[in-house]
């Protein structure tokens, strides 16, 4: 029955391991070693892997939290299948991948809820702290790398389309991609990593693992400044601070995150560039205006009025992501940008007032998730809560169909939340049956 247990729990590892590997490389392969007629396996590598994992580990026991993410799946699939239709007729490719990322990775994060435990991601935690240490270090490489350098392209210029590389500005310095085959995928890792060795990190008792863990958390941290994106360093504070609300009654808690943010702080300062951080603090102080504008939407939003009357059922799925982005450049030789920066507008834009419903449907029910583990009265509730909750429906809000890196790492968070509050949940419901049942013995 043990040996039983130990190689469910080791086989999970595996596959988790995988979808996590394959997130993690998929940048690396398209941009440096795979030739461009190959760079669609790299890039669905993690989908296909997790239709796999879907396929191996069909269960029938339900929870709610599964079936939560299950209704939120069908859902998607029932809202956007005109605009996938849609879709289909123009770019055919840029509708299926906004599809797979609403419809299939809620599934993938269902499929995890009774398949996986907290040995998983305390595992998991344990490879993601020294990848995100790797990270660091190469983003910090990449910094200091010309802009011409090999490991400063993108995937895109690794296609054939010549895409400007991004700096600090006034610094020579290039905003870091690590593995990832753009910016946005390193910041979305570094949140990703932060927020699970945190999570093992306040809940383990073996002090070489909380070493390796903490550092994986400064290292995380570094990863966001190094992709000079305000986002991840915004949800990271978030992060902290609510760990710190929400665990105030507990000495050792506010101990633990207190020597983190001592040892992320003395880790930065020591190793990154004086002009990097000058330039970097430059991005949040010079322009406040445009700093808040980024966070509030403020002129990035479109008029959502105008946009539904000028086509209540959109112009088709897909047709405002990243991949129809990359096609428009190549058929006109010049980079195009997206139609609107706001991930609500790019729904309605794409899917109309059906798509606006499927945008806001999972941070509305997750949302309320998140309001009921903040008042738990289970302090691991709310640990998690405050951790994988919180910055999984800012980052459904923000929008993550339209990003393949952020919707598999916020269903990945997504999943690691409900199953191990699918977990505690369970242990408290055996313990009182147990108890009922001694009771019951001895009356």
């Amino acid at each position: 029955m043990i040996n039983n247990r130990i190689q469910k729990e080791v086989t999970a590892s595996i596959w988790i391991t995988c979808i996590f590997v394959a997130i993690v490389c998929e940048g690396a392969l398209r941009k440096w070693l795979l030739p461009a007629p190959l760079h669609p396996a790299a890039f669905l590598a993690k989908d296909l892997l997790g239709i796999c994992y879907i396929a191996v580990h069909r269960n029938d026991a339900g929870s709610k939290y599964k079936s939560t993410l299950t209704l939120l799946s069908y859902s998607a699939v029932g809202l956007l299948f005109i605009s996938f239709i849609l879709g289909m007729g123009n770019s055919w490719q840029s509708a299926i991948i906004t599809y797979k990322n609403a419809v299939l990775w809620p599934l993938i994060a269902a499929c995890m809820v009774n398949n996986t435990t907290s040995e998983t991601w305390k595992r998991l935690s344990l490879l993601t702290a020294p990848t995100a240490i790797g990270m660091f270090l190469l983003g910090g490489e990449q910094f200091f790398s010309p802009p011409s350098s090999w490991l400063n392209q993108y995937a895109w210029t690794a296609a054939g389309l010549q895409f400007p590389v991004a700096t600090f500005g006034g610094v020579q310095g290039v905003r870091a991609t690590g593995t990832f085959s753009y910016i946005s995928g390193m910041s979305e890792f570094a949140v990703f990593s932060f927020v699970l060795c945190l999570y093992c990190f306040l809940n383990s008792s073996n002090l070489k693992q909380k070493a390796l863990l903490i550092s994986g958390c400064s290292a995380s941290i570094g990863c966001a400044v190094e992709s000079g994106s305000r986002a991840p360093i915004v949800l990271i504070a978030l992060v902290i601070i609510s760990c710190l609300a929400l665990n105030l009654a507990s000495i050792k808690s506010v101990l633990y995150v207190a020597t983190l943010v001592v040892v992320a702080t003395a880790i930065a300062g020591l190793s990154l560039d004086k002009q990097m951080t000058v330039e970097y603090v430059k991005r949040w102080t010079v322009d406040p205006q445009e700093t808040l504008r980024r966070f509030t939407n403020e002129g990035l939003r479109g008029n959502y009025f105008e946009i539904l009357s000028r086509n209540p059922i959109g112009i088709g799925l897909g047709q405002g992501n990243g991949y129809a982005v990359f096609e428009s450049s190549q058929t006109n030789r010049f980079v195009a940008t997206n139609v609107y920066d706001d991930g609500a507008s790019i729904a309605l834009y794409e899917s109309g007032l059906l798509g606006l419903l499927a945008f806001y449907l999972a941070p509305s029910i997750l949302g309320w998730q998140c309001v009921l583990g903040f008042m738990a009265r289970s302090s691991a509730i709310r640990l998690l809560t405050g951790t994988f909750g919180l910055v999984s429906v800012v980052g459904l809000i923000a929008g993550v169909w339209h990003d393949h890196n952020g919707a598999a790492f916020t269903w990945l968070q997504i999943g690691i939340w409900f199953c191990l509050a699918n977990n505690i949940y369970l242990k408290r419901y055996r313990r009182i049956s147990v108890s009922e049942e001694i009771e019951s013995i001895y009356a």
